[in-house]
């Protein structure tokens, strides 16, 4: 079909890729592209970018209370909608305070994810090793101070650096930083048991932070 001008600024006739190389600039393209509803293939060997980073950080100064033999989530936790189902997702977390009690028994450094599939977020999933069996489980354990003759003014810390999940989904997710606990008992959050106003106590500012990388 050969190109025609109609006159009203439009061409009809011009097959796809019938421009010459070079002939569209950056400047020639609107300064906000929109591609929503579009799948945009990147060249090979260019995975591996950062998409978009999203962080909580939680400063109160607060507490909740542990499960016998299971995971509990702190109160803070992030938010992302994937950019492609592809992609992968690198999430940190740390998190200071102190048990109420019983400091020597094993606590693990929980991390968990609940997907939004469009009808609000489901119940949280928890990384956890294969075939644990009765024994406690996580992604690390938690870092611990404790002295047996002082048990609330000697913190402990829970953290997970760099884990790496790849939950094949574009539904919005959310991670949870936790603790999983063989007793139920109180994990004070960002400050002592006995939260002392001198320099003998600790306050704490808890994170988590995810980052979604191209594949």
């Amino acid at each position: 079909m050969p190109i025609q001008i109609n006159g009203s600024g439009t061409l009809t006739g011009l097959s796809a890729g019938g421009l010459p190389d070079g002939s569209v600039v950056a400047d020639d393209l609107a300064s906000s592209l929109d591609l929503t509803g579009k799948t945009v293939t990147l060249p090979s060997g260019t995975g591996g970018k950062i998409l978009q980073v999203k962080t909580t950080q939680y400063d109160t100064a607060t507490s909740i209370t542990l499960v016998n033999d299971g995971n509990k989530e702190l109160p803070f936790y992030v938010e992302i909608t994937p950019t492609s189902a592809s992609s992968r997702f690198i999430v940190s977390y740390q998190s200071g305070g102190e048990l109420s009690n019983n400091e020597h028994w094993n606590k693990c450094a929980a991390l968990g994810r609940a997907n939004d599939s469009g009808s609000g977020f489901g119940s949280i999933s928890w990384f956890e090793p294969a075939s644990p069996g009765s024994r406690n489980r996580g992604l690390g354990i938690m870092s611990i101070s404790y002295n047996a003759s002082d048990d609330s003014s000697t913190p402990e810390q829970i953290a997970v650096h760099n884990y790496v999940d790849d939950p094949d989904t574009t539904d919005t997710l959310r991670y949870y930083p936790g603790v999983y606990s063989n007793n139920v008992q109180t994990w004070y959050v960002n400050r002592n048991a006995n939260n002392g106003d001198s320099d003998g106590y600790e306050r704490f500012i808890s994170w988590i932070t995810v980052m979604e990388v191209a594949d």
